[in-house]
């Protein structure tokens, strides 16, 4: 965006796939794509697992905001953490992740 933001809107792996790094490689092509400062994530907040590997990739927690209603398709959650990764310090070494 204008402002050198960017927001990853969804990141999913299917349980089969967890565990052999397929998130974590979508993630390094992601930030290098985007082309901005700051790359922008919403969490649920009962999703600890998620959180914690945002955390590890160097996310960190801004707030923690309702779901919008038009994307109200979970009743699990209500609020969404938003995560924010500074793309212009260097970039973390994800092979020694996980």
């Amino acid at each position: 965006s204008s402002d050198g933001r960017a927001t990853l809107r969804f990141l999913a792996i299917h349980r089969r796939f967890r565990g052999f790094c397929v998130g974590t490689r979508l993630l390094r092509r992601v930030e290098e794509a985007v082309g901005c400062k700051t790359l922008l994530a919403c969490i649920p907040s009962k999703r600890q697992s998620m959180c914690s590997w945002a955390e590890r990739r160097g996310f960190k927690a801004l707030d923690k905001v309702p779901v919008p209603s038009d994307l109200s398709f979970t009743v699990m959650d209500a609020h969404l953490v938003v995560y924010a990764k500074d793309l212009s310090r260097n970039r973390l070494n994800y092979d020694q992740l996980d």
